[in-house]
């Protein structure tokens, strides 16, 4: 009778290790897949930085530090596809940027610029397609050469998923 409570504590010990052993593998588990994640999030996070920064900063866009001009925006929204790939090649892939001017005349449709609606447009769209991830959004000035103005907009850059 003896022998067979022993061996009763033995086993019941034996699975509560057990237990125990698997619940630390679970956890350890879910805590790696979580932060996985977080890395992943931290590093498009910091592309979307990188890449805002390059944009702000490039001859292609700009005609002086974060002020870009609708012209050379235009040049390159008019080129469509093949402008892409070629942004991507200096870029990488998988990203998107627009600039939106911000409406000075509430009411007023401001749409995409295209080569017919030109100069009276405000929306420019550069590598989009499929489903947005991470972005940033970021006050800029956009030189409207045809009226010699700067006008206040919002630059957004992101990355996709």
């Amino acid at each position: 009778m003896k022998a067979q409570s022993s061996i009763m504590e033995y086993l019941l010990l034996s699975v509560f290790i057990l237990l125990m052993i698997m619940s630390l593998i679970f956890f350890l588990a879910w805590w790696q897949s979580s932060q996985f994640g977080l890395e992943q999030k931290k590093l498009k996070d910091q592309r979307v930085d990188v890449l805002m920064n390059r944009f702000i900063n490039s001859p292609l866009f700009v005609t002086e530090n974060s002020v870009f001009d609708d012209s050379k925006l235009q040049a390159i929204q008019s080129l469509r596809q093949d402008a892409c790939q070629d942004l991507e090649s200096m870029f990488g892939g998988d990203w998107f940027i627009t600039i939106e001017v911000l409406n000075q005349h509430p009411g007023e449709n401001i749409g995409e610029c295209t080569a017919s609606n030109y100069p009276d447009c405000g929306y420019w769209e550069m590598c989009g397609q499929g489903e947005r991830n991470v972005s940033r959004v970021l006050p800029v000035n956009v030189y409207r050469k045809a009226e010699d103005r700067n006008d206040l907009a919002l630059l957004t850059v992101g990355v996709y998923s």
